[in-house]
């Protein structure tokens, strides 16, 4: 029996579930939360192809695979990415080392032979003009072989730029309130400068939310919760985890999605194997909500001329959207006298 203390009562329950997710790690600008949103995210995957980033300039901090990755990811839809290292290189993990480095020991050969073929060709053309044809495929084949862009390596991407010794400093805003770049300063000369971004994303790292879990529940050492591989089980019987509180690497909300069904598959098969399941119905309260839905709908009607709906489509007016601050997640906002009151993001 387990028991939760969430004001103003104690729940008892026979089994629970861990879904308290993982929170981003923030630089703590001066402008970072009038921005958050609205220019800067700390997820490519879910923001990078907003309509308000692609064909963008954007920017990725961070020196770790995390940031490699998103600043890889982004290239599909920006123009151009700036990855910003405060380190004097990067910190990537051994396997991605290791491709590096293999990448450019093929590229050196493959340029050695390269050049070794032109020489064959220009003496070959001094002796025999006649016999330069034949080798002028091979000369092509080799030369088409050499493209760095087939690298992942975001180092020798040349779409992205990399920043070494670079510290973040602040957001730069143009006249309208919108972002327009980023204040940057140079850790080796203390110089600062402006570089030129209409978004930057976070590749810094999460914690996650699993504090109040210290001391009951087995954690690993950056407190994500252990599970037994390929389950939602926890090392207490009963407890079950979902989403990035015990997910470090994939971290999407359709990930979140399928090991919350896990968990609560588990549950139900806990309960059921322990004798403890007790069905409830709820469809009265369903047959409630829909009543709701539609009280809600028939008081826009009646009250036309003091409740105003506006949907925005982010395709069709990104620069609306911007700066409602909406970047892609459907949300619904509510305000009275211009004032936002509430928000309420549907994940």
């Amino acid at each position: 029996m387990y028991k939760n203390k969430l004001k103003p009562k104690l729940v008892m329950c026979h089994s629970v579930i861990i879904a308290t997710g993982a929170t981003a790690k923030r630089l703590h600008m001066p402008r970072e939360d009038e921005f958050w949103s609205r220019g800067i995210s700390a997820c490519a995957i879910c923001d990078g192809a907003s309509p308000l980033f692609k064909g963008q300039v954007l920017a990725v901090v961070g020196g770790g695979d995390t940031a490699t990755e998103e600043a890889l990811y982004l290239t599909k839809y920006a123009r151009h990415v700036h990855l910003l290292v405060r380190r004097e290189q990067l910190r990537a993990s051994k396997a991605m080392q290791d491709r590096h480095a293999l990448f450019q020991t093929q590229q050196i050969a493959l340029e050695l032979l390269i050049l070794a073929t032109m020489v064959a060709v220009t003496l070959l053309e001094i002796l025999m003009e006649n016999i330069l044809v034949p080798f002028l495929p091979i000369y092509s084949s080799v030369s088409n072989m050499v493209d760095s862009g087939e690298c992942f390596r975001v180092i020798n991407n040349p779409n992205v730029t990399v920043h070494f010794n670079t510290e973040t400093v602040d957001v730069v805003s143009n006249s309208k309130g919108q972002m327009s770049g980023i204040l940057l300063r140079r850790l080796d000369t203390r110089e600062e400068s402006v570089l030129e971004v209409k978004g930057l994303f976070y590749g810094i790292g999460h914690t996650p939310n699993s504090q109040l879990l210290e001391g009951q529940i087995e954690l690993d050492t950056s407190g994500y919760v252990l599970v037994k591989e390929g389950t939602a089980k926890t090392s207490v019987q009963g407890v079950f985890a979902a989403g990035d509180v015990q997910d470090h690497e994939w971290r999407q909300a359709i990930t979140a999605a399928g090991s919350g069904c896990v968990a609560a598959l588990s549950v139900e098969r806990y309960l059921t194997s322990n004798n403890l399941l007790a069905e409830f119905h709820q469809l009265a309260y369903i047959h409630l909500l829909i009543k709701l839905i539609f009280s809600l709908v028939q008081v826009i009607d009646e009250y036309d001329q003091n409740v105003h709906f506006v949907e925005i489509d982010i395709e069709e007016d990104p620069e609306v959207a911007e700066a409602a601050g909406i970047m892609g997640t459907p949300c619904v906002q509510f305000f009275k006298n211009k004032d936002m009151i509430r928000l309420v993001i549907l994940y």
